[in-house]
């Protein structure tokens, strides 16, 4: 019997998992409303429990966190405040995605608090302009924010909350 690689099984999720998580949340038919979020909301704390930079064709981030018990926008926040820290670290990674879970879950598996993505370029995920693709054909990437949905993937889309960050939160628009 021949045994696969495990390092070529956790690639291929890490590949996979994005989109194959999306697609579950994609329950309704409808595509979330994003809000903008308060720009003074407090970040939940959390955990980066892994950041896998990948130098595929559209160089990019993936990110787990464990956030702690919080309200939606303070747990959107910690997101948003992860994906930025990632973008940050990473100097040619041009997007990025950040699975939340909540203590104690199986952060290998799908996310179980929110999810959120966002691009330094405007591009989206794969270039096509899209992100949170999965999602009722996803959302027009615009560059500068960060579209976060906080809810387990298991939830139906209008049981999540759609909210949106600055990439930039200093940045006034000038």
């Amino acid at each position: 019997m021949s045994r696969v690689p495990v390092a070529f099984v956790l690639a291929l999720l890490v590949l996979t998992l994005p989109a194959a998580s999306l697609r579950a949340i994609a329950g309704s038919d409808d595509a979330p409303k994003f809000e903008d979020a308060d720009e003074d909301v407090e970040a939940a704390e959390y955990e980066v429990v892994e950041t896998d930079f990948q130098d595929v064709s559209r160089p990019r981030v993936v990110v787990r966190i464990v956030v702690e018990e919080a309200d939606e926008e303070e747990t959107g926040a910690a997101i948003a405040e992860a994906l930025r820290e990632a973008l940050d670290e990473g100097d040619d990674a041009k997007v990025g995605v950040v699975f939340a879970y909540g203590e104690g879950d199986d952060t290998d598996s799908i996310f179980t608090r929110g999810i959120g993505e966002g691009s330094t370029d405007g591009k989206g995920w794969t270039g096509d302009r899209k992100l949170l693709d999965g999602v009722s054909g996803g959302v027009k990437d615009k560059k500068g924010d960060i579209f976060v949905l906080v809810g387990s993937a298991m939830d139906d889309t209008e049981d999540q909350t759609a909210l949106t960050f600055p990439l930039d939160p200093d940045d006034d628009g000038d």
